[in-house]
């Protein structure tokens, strides 16, 4: 009789191991779940650097500006006083005629070009 209740019941228990019931849902933990959150907060870090260096970057050019015209002002004063002081030493006949004409050509252009900058600070820029 032992012969017959085992192949019954192997039969019974394997019809029961193949039978498919559907798809099983299987929760895995995500191996990439530091990977993830690593290059989100590297792109974020990058992109926040890259926002203060604009506005650094922002910042020292208008400093630069802002020098860069007081600095005009200051070479037009220095210019002119040497124009005074030119025109001084030729009064005082300490300054050949073709020396004269020679600096004082050199001053007003150099003072034209200073003139030009303070009064059209766009081209003080491409400059």
């Amino acid at each position: 009789m032992k012969r017959y209740l085992v192949p019954l019941w192997l039969a019974a228990t394997a019809t029961s191991a193949f039978a498919q019931e559907g798809p099983r849902s299987i929760t895995l933990p995500n191996e990439m779940n530091f990977h993830t959150w690593f290059i989100i907060g590297s792109a974020g870090a990058f992109l926040a650097w890259c926002l203060s260096y604009a506005i650094q970057a922002h910042k020292e050019a208008i400093e630069r500006q802002q020098k860069g015209r007081g600095n005009l002002v200051e070479q037009k004063e220095a210019l002119l006083n040497r124009i005074a002081e030119i025109e001084s030493r030729k009064e005082a006949a300490t300054i050949t005629e073709q020396r004269y004409k020679h600096e004082m050509r050199e001053l007003r252009f150099r003072l034209a070009k200073v003139l030009e900058k303070i009064a059209n600070p766009e081209a003080q820029q491409s400059s």
